[in-house]
């Protein structure tokens, strides 16, 4: 037990174009989900997406991260004290070691660029989405 967190990508296909080409089992593919990020009891980093990006509400929900919100996640886990201390029951404590502060900035850069990558191949009837979502 204990805080699972997933920085997800998310392309969600419209029937626009040739996005109703794309089948698995016999049907339509509505969205694609990549891992861009996996956390394991990085307490303080979980409690400052939920106080910053989803007004202090946690209960495990996908919370969307804007590109804005991650230029502003990047800028904050390259300074770790400039999250709260957070805990909760089997959260574990964060670690804020160079090596733990290179895995976020890697991670949440990955998810930049996702988003971008999106917005330059401009891909006809895709939407592109970042989510972060914790478990525990």
């Amino acid at each position: 037990m204990g805080l699972d967190m997933y920085l997800s990508g998310k392309k969600y296909y419209t029937s626009y174009g040739d996005n109703t080409k794309r089948v698995e089992e016999g049907h339509s593919v509505e969205e694609v989900i990549v891992r861009l990020g996996y956390w394991r009891k990085h307490a303080n980093l979980h409690g400052y997406i939920v106080r910053t990006f989803a007004d202090g509400i946690d209960e495990c929900q996908d919370i969307e991260l804007t590109m804005d919100n991650l230029k502003h996640l990047l800028e904050t886990v390259k300074e770790p004290t400039r999250m709260e201390k957070t805990e909760g029951f089997f959260f574990g404590e964060s670690d804020n070691s160079d090596e733990q502060i290179k895995e976020d900035v890697a991670y949440i850069e990955k998810a930049i660029a996702f988003l971008v990558a999106g917005a330059m191949t401009k891909e006809k009837g895709v939407w592109r989405s970042v989510h972060y979502r914790a478990s525990w």
